[in-house]
């Protein structure tokens, strides 16, 4: 076996190693939970609303409006440079689905 008087040492830089991988795997979970408006753009060209109907279509607009409000300054700016997909959504929105979509996504101050 090891010294004795080794042994802190060891359980030390053990201890060490496993904060150093904690954070890291942290930092990487929070990286990728990120929303950019590449994420954002992807989903609103896959999302339909002339196929969802109800409570469905309801979700999937607080899901968009989720997923705007979620994005930082410059990217809601970028996502507005690239306005065709969203344009589309906006196009099948009822005027009352567009009237609250604007309410809950409209930046405050």
């Amino acid at each position: 076996m090891t010294n004795p008087r080794y042994r802190p040492l060891i359980l030390a830089l053990v201890a060490l190693v496993v904060v150093w991988l904690a954070a890291w795997i942290g930092f990487r979970m929070a990286a990728a939970s990120r929303m950019t408006a590449e994420k954002f753009s992807a989903y609103a060209s896959r999302l339909d609303l002339n196929k969802l109907r109800g409570e469905e279509r309801a979700r999937a607009l607080r899901e968009l409006a989720g997923r705007l409000n979620r994005l930082p300054a410059e990217e809601r700016q970028r996502v507005r440079m690239g306005r065709g997909r969203q344009d589309r959504l906006f196009d099948q929105m009822t005027e009352q689905e567009k009237g609250d979509f604007i309410e809950v996504t409209m930046p405050t101050g």
